[in-house]
Protein backbone atom coordinates (compact mmCIF):
# COMPACT_ATOMS: atom_id res chain seq x y z
CA UNK A 1 0.00 0.00 0.00
CA UNK A 2 2.82 2.63 0.89
CA UNK A 3 4.65 1.84 -2.16
CA UNK A 4 1.80 2.74 -4.31
CA UNK A 5 0.72 6.31 -2.75
CA UNK A 6 5.29 6.30 -3.25
CA UNK A 7 4.95 5.39 -7.08
CA UNK A 8 2.06 7.43 -7.70
CA UNK A 9 3.04 10.78 -6.29
CA UNK A 10 6.89 9.97 -8.27
CA UNK A 11 4.77 10.55 -11.52
CA UNK A 12 2.93 13.57 -10.64
CA UNK A 13 3.28 16.23 -13.04
CA UNK A 14 2.26 19.67 -12.52
CA UNK A 15 -1.47 18.91 -13.72
CA UNK A 16 -1.85 16.63 -11.33
CA UNK A 17 -0.95 19.21 -8.59
CA UNK A 18 -3.55 22.13 -10.17
CA UNK A 19 -6.17 18.95 -10.47
CA UNK A 20 -5.07 17.94 -6.55
CA UNK A 21 -4.95 21.49 -5.60
CA UNK A 22 -8.85 22.45 -7.28
CA UNK A 23 -10.26 19.17 -5.59
CA UNK A 24 -8.95 20.18 -1.88
CA UNK A 25 -10.36 23.60 -2.62
CA UNK A 26 -13.84 22.22 -3.25
CA UNK A 27 -14.30 19.90 0.03
CA UNK A 28 -12.84 22.77 1.52
CA UNK A 29 -15.50 25.00 0.61
CA UNK A 30 -18.12 22.45 0.80
CA UNK A 31 -16.97 21.31 4.37
CA UNK A 32 -16.70 24.76 5.13
CA UNK A 33 -20.15 25.39 4.49
CA UNK A 34 -21.72 22.76 6.42
CA UNK A 35 -19.11 22.60 9.20
CA UNK A 36 -21.75 22.70 12.49
CA UNK A 37 -24.94 21.44 10.96
CA UNK A 38 -26.40 18.00 10.99
CA UNK A 39 -25.50 17.30 7.40
CA UNK A 40 -21.34 17.54 8.20
CA UNK A 41 -21.26 14.18 9.85
CA UNK A 42 -22.73 12.52 6.62
CA UNK A 43 -20.88 14.34 4.43
CA UNK A 44 -17.64 13.02 6.78
CA UNK A 45 -18.72 9.10 6.59
CA UNK A 46 -19.02 10.16 2.49
CA UNK A 47 -15.67 11.00 2.11
CA UNK A 48 -14.63 7.61 4.60
CA UNK A 49 -16.61 5.69 1.88
CA UNK A 50 -14.94 7.12 -1.33
CA UNK A 51 -11.54 6.62 0.43
CA UNK A 52 -12.26 3.01 1.35
CA UNK A 53 -13.72 2.66 -2.54
CA UNK A 54 -9.93 3.78 -3.57
CA UNK A 55 -8.29 1.39 -1.74
CA UNK A 56 -10.54 -1.32 -2.62
CA UNK A 57 -10.10 -0.37 -6.36
CA UNK A 58 -6.01 -0.47 -5.56
CA UNK A 59 -6.71 -3.74 -4.22
CA UNK A 60 -8.63 -4.50 -7.03
CA UNK A 61 -11.54 -5.90 -5.24
CA UNK A 62 -14.10 -5.05 -7.80
CA UNK A 63 -17.48 -6.03 -6.41
CA UNK A 64 -16.69 -4.44 -2.64
CA UNK A 65 -15.29 -1.39 -4.31
CA UNK A 66 -18.52 -1.37 -7.02
CA UNK A 67 -21.28 -1.66 -4.03
CA UNK A 68 -19.15 1.11 -1.98
CA UNK A 69 -19.24 3.57 -5.39
CA UNK A 70 -23.47 2.99 -5.85
CA UNK A 71 -23.68 3.66 -1.93
CA UNK A 72 -21.88 7.16 -2.35
CA UNK A 73 -23.66 8.01 -5.23
CA UNK A 74 -26.85 7.44 -3.11
CA UNK A 75 -25.94 9.25 0.09
CA UNK A 76 -24.77 12.08 -2.30
CA UNK A 77 -28.71 12.62 -3.60
CA UNK A 78 -29.66 11.78 0.17
CA UNK A 79 -27.68 14.85 1.17
CA UNK A 80 -29.61 17.02 -1.50
CA UNK A 81 -32.53 16.36 -1.09
CA UNK A 82 -32.28 16.33 3.18
CA UNK A 83 -30.17 19.22 3.03
CA UNK A 84 -31.20 22.10 0.67
CA UNK A 85 -30.40 24.88 2.58
CA UNK A 86 -27.00 23.58 3.63
CA UNK A 87 -26.30 22.62 -0.62
CA UNK A 88 -27.53 25.89 -1.67
CA UNK A 89 -25.09 27.76 1.08
CA UNK A 90 -22.40 25.49 -0.44
CA UNK A 91 -23.22 26.79 -3.73
CA UNK A 92 -23.21 30.47 -2.56
CA UNK A 93 -20.03 30.38 -0.79
CA UNK A 94 -18.66 28.87 -4.09
CA UNK A 95 -19.43 31.70 -5.83
CA UNK A 96 -18.38 34.31 -3.39
CA UNK A 97 -14.82 32.72 -4.66
CA UNK A 98 -15.07 35.16 -7.66
CA UNK A 99 -14.30 39.03 -7.04
CA UNK A 100 -16.97 40.81 -6.04
CA UNK A 101 -18.03 44.51 -4.64
CA UNK A 102 -19.65 43.84 -1.16
CA UNK A 103 -21.35 46.54 0.97
CA UNK A 104 -22.25 44.61 4.01
CA UNK A 105 -21.04 47.76 6.45
CA UNK A 106 -23.42 48.00 9.12
CA UNK A 107 -23.32 52.01 10.66
CA UNK A 108 -21.97 52.49 14.30
CA UNK A 109 -24.98 54.33 14.68
CA UNK A 110 -27.13 51.63 13.72
CA UNK A 111 -26.06 49.48 16.42
CA UNK A 112 -26.63 52.49 18.77
CA UNK A 113 -30.13 51.97 17.86
CA UNK A 114 -30.01 48.38 18.11
CA UNK A 115 -28.19 48.54 21.68
CA UNK A 116 -30.07 50.98 22.98
CA UNK A 117 -33.30 49.12 22.16
CA UNK A 118 -32.35 46.02 23.32
CA UNK A 119 -31.12 48.06 26.63
CA UNK A 120 -34.92 48.79 26.95
CA UNK A 121 -36.27 45.81 26.40
CA UNK A 122 -34.38 43.72 28.51
CA UNK A 123 -34.88 46.38 31.06
CA UNK A 124 -38.17 45.88 30.85
CA UNK A 125 -38.31 41.93 30.32
CA UNK A 126 -39.66 42.02 27.21
CA UNK A 127 -37.95 38.88 24.81
CA UNK A 128 -36.63 39.82 21.67
CA UNK A 129 -34.64 37.91 18.98
CA UNK A 130 -32.13 40.14 16.56
CA UNK A 131 -30.36 38.35 13.82
CA UNK A 132 -27.73 40.29 11.74
CA UNK A 133 -27.30 38.90 8.47
CA UNK A 134 -23.39 37.94 7.60
CA UNK A 135 -21.68 37.19 5.15
CA UNK A 136 -23.83 34.11 4.38
CA UNK A 137 -27.75 34.27 2.99
CA UNK A 138 -30.34 33.47 4.94
CA UNK A 139 -33.46 32.97 2.38
CA UNK A 140 -34.91 30.91 4.19
CA UNK A 141 -35.07 32.40 7.56
CA UNK A 142 -35.98 35.71 5.70
CA UNK A 143 -39.02 33.71 3.69
CA UNK A 144 -40.34 32.47 7.14
CA UNK A 145 -41.31 35.82 8.56
CA UNK A 146 -42.73 39.35 7.13
CA UNK A 147 -41.00 40.70 4.92
CA UNK A 148 -39.95 44.98 5.73
CA UNK A 149 -37.68 47.27 4.26
CA UNK A 150 -37.30 49.60 7.41
CA UNK A 151 -34.46 52.10 8.76
CA UNK A 152 -33.52 50.35 12.09
CA UNK A 153 -34.75 52.60 15.16
CA UNK A 154 -34.95 51.56 18.61
CA UNK A 155 -38.64 53.09 18.63
CA UNK A 156 -39.33 50.15 16.10
CA UNK A 157 -37.28 47.26 17.74
CA UNK A 158 -39.20 48.34 21.05
CA UNK A 159 -42.67 48.17 19.36
CA UNK A 160 -41.75 44.84 17.17
CA UNK A 161 -41.14 42.95 20.21
CA UNK A 162 -44.22 44.01 22.19
CA UNK A 163 -46.61 41.61 23.36
CA UNK A 164 -49.30 43.20 21.37
CA UNK A 165 -47.70 43.49 18.09
CA UNK A 166 -48.58 40.66 15.46
CA UNK A 167 -44.55 40.72 14.54
CA UNK A 168 -43.04 39.55 18.62
CA UNK A 169 -42.91 36.42 18.61
CA UNK A 170 -39.80 35.42 16.37
CA UNK A 171 -36.49 37.12 15.03
CA UNK A 172 -35.68 40.29 13.53
CA UNK A 173 -33.52 40.06 10.12
CA UNK A 174 -30.74 42.81 9.89
CA UNK A 175 -29.42 43.23 6.78
CA UNK A 176 -26.61 45.73 6.12
CA UNK A 177 -28.61 49.09 7.56
CA UNK A 178 -32.13 47.47 6.99
CA UNK A 179 -34.44 45.48 8.95
CA UNK A 180 -35.78 43.23 6.41
CA UNK A 181 -37.89 41.13 8.31
CA UNK A 182 -39.66 40.07 11.24
CA UNK A 183 -41.93 37.17 12.67
CA UNK A 184 -39.12 34.99 11.78
CA UNK A 185 -38.75 31.38 12.58
CA UNK A 186 -35.94 29.79 13.89
CA UNK A 187 -35.99 25.93 14.84
CA UNK A 188 -33.73 25.10 17.95
CA UNK A 189 -32.36 22.29 16.43
CA UNK A 190 -29.17 22.73 18.59
CA UNK A 191 -26.98 19.68 17.56
CA UNK A 192 -23.26 20.77 19.47
CA UNK A 193 -22.27 22.68 22.63
CA UNK A 194 -24.01 23.16 25.66
CA UNK A 195 -26.60 25.86 26.69
CA UNK A 196 -28.21 25.65 30.58
CA UNK A 197 -31.44 23.86 30.87
CA UNK A 198 -32.71 27.41 32.61
CA UNK A 199 -32.78 29.00 29.03
CA UNK A 200 -35.95 29.59 26.71
CA UNK A 201 -36.25 28.43 23.06
CA UNK A 202 -35.08 31.97 21.79
CA UNK A 203 -31.96 31.17 23.34
CA UNK A 204 -31.53 27.68 21.64
CA UNK A 205 -32.85 28.95 18.70
CA UNK A 206 -30.28 31.65 18.37
CA UNK A 207 -27.38 29.15 19.61
CA UNK A 208 -28.72 26.53 16.82
CA UNK A 209 -28.74 29.29 13.87
CA UNK A 210 -25.44 30.68 14.89
CA UNK A 211 -24.16 26.36 14.24
CA UNK A 212 -25.54 26.70 11.12
CA UNK A 213 -24.44 30.00 9.56
CA UNK A 214 -22.11 32.51 10.57
CA UNK A 215 -25.13 35.24 11.60
CA UNK A 216 -24.72 37.61 14.61
CA UNK A 217 -27.38 37.03 17.07
CA UNK A 218 -28.38 39.14 19.97
CA UNK A 219 -31.23 37.68 22.29
CA UNK A 220 -33.17 39.61 25.36
CA UNK A 221 -34.72 37.22 27.87
CA UNK A 222 -38.47 37.52 29.07
CA UNK A 223 -37.88 35.76 32.11
CA UNK A 224 -34.53 37.43 33.72
CA UNK A 225 -34.05 40.15 31.88
CA UNK A 226 -30.68 39.37 30.35
CA UNK A 227 -28.91 40.31 27.25
CA UNK A 228 -27.32 37.15 24.67
CA UNK A 229 -24.48 37.25 21.73
CA UNK A 230 -24.23 34.18 19.78
CA UNK A 231 -21.96 34.14 17.24
CA UNK A 232 -20.41 30.91 15.15
CA UNK A 233 -21.42 28.62 17.48
CA UNK A 234 -20.87 29.84 20.87
CA UNK A 235 -23.26 32.21 22.89
CA UNK A 236 -22.91 34.84 26.14
CA UNK A 237 -24.55 35.39 28.31
CA UNK A 238 -25.99 38.40 30.96
CA UNK A 239 -24.00 40.98 28.75
CA UNK A 240 -24.38 45.10 29.46
CA UNK A 241 -25.33 47.64 26.67
CA UNK A 242 -21.63 48.29 26.69
CA UNK A 243 -20.23 44.93 26.21
CA UNK A 244 -22.70 43.95 23.81
CA UNK A 245 -21.75 47.37 21.60
CA UNK A 246 -18.36 46.27 21.86
CA UNK A 247 -18.83 42.51 20.87
CA UNK A 248 -21.10 43.73 17.51
CA UNK A 249 -18.54 46.42 17.05
CA UNK A 250 -15.39 43.76 16.78
CA UNK A 251 -17.92 40.80 15.43
CA UNK A 252 -18.09 43.90 12.18
CA UNK A 253 -15.03 44.91 12.16
CA UNK A 254 -13.71 41.14 11.82
CA UNK A 255 -15.97 40.65 9.35
CA UNK A 256 -14.78 43.54 7.00
CA UNK A 257 -11.45 42.29 7.59
CA UNK A 258 -12.21 39.08 6.28
CA UNK A 259 -13.62 40.58 3.35
CA UNK A 260 -10.95 42.83 2.31
CA UNK A 261 -8.27 39.91 2.74
CA UNK A 262 -11.02 37.32 0.51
Amino acid sequence: MISFFIDYFQHFSVFDIIDFFLVFVLFWYILAAIWRTTAFPILIGLLAILLITVIATYLNLKTFSFVLSKIASILLIVVAILFPSEVRRGLYRLGQILPQVRDNKVEESTLDEVVNAVGTLAKEKIGALIVFKNRDEVFDLIKSGQKLDSEITEDLLYSIFQKNSPLHDGAVVIDKNRIVSAACYIPSITTEGRINRNMGTRHRAALSFSQQSDAIIVVVSEERGHISFAYQGAMETELSKTVLKEKLLNSFLKKVADEVQS
